[in-house]
């Protein structure tokens, strides 16, 4: 498998890439059921209009977008190692 399916995949829906390549599985599932227990929480508690006015909205893009792009690398670099092990 290609090391940027992973990325993309944990880039997206976080641990997704790790359940991919079958690495740090129990770190993955982890990630993965916080994730999708924040989206159900958050569609079941919308947040206030005043949110989305202010400051607020940029700190909480700015941080996801970064720990999107932290997830992302590690699973490309986890699947770079498979990957260099197998030629």
């Amino acid at each position: 498998m290609h090391p940027l399916v992973p990325a993309l995949a944990n880039f997206f829906v976080h641990g997704l890439g790790y359940l991919l390549i079958r690495k740090r599985m129990v770190f993955g599932v982890m990630v993965l059921v916080a994730s999708v227990l924040g989206w159900a929480w958050s569609i079941r508690h919308p947040l206030p209009d005043t949110f989305f006015a202010g400051e607020s909205l940029f700190l909480c893009v700015a941080v996801y977008l970064l720990m999107s792009l932290a997830f992302a690398y590690d699973a490309y670099t986890e699947a770079k190692k498979l990957t260099n092990l197998h030629f």
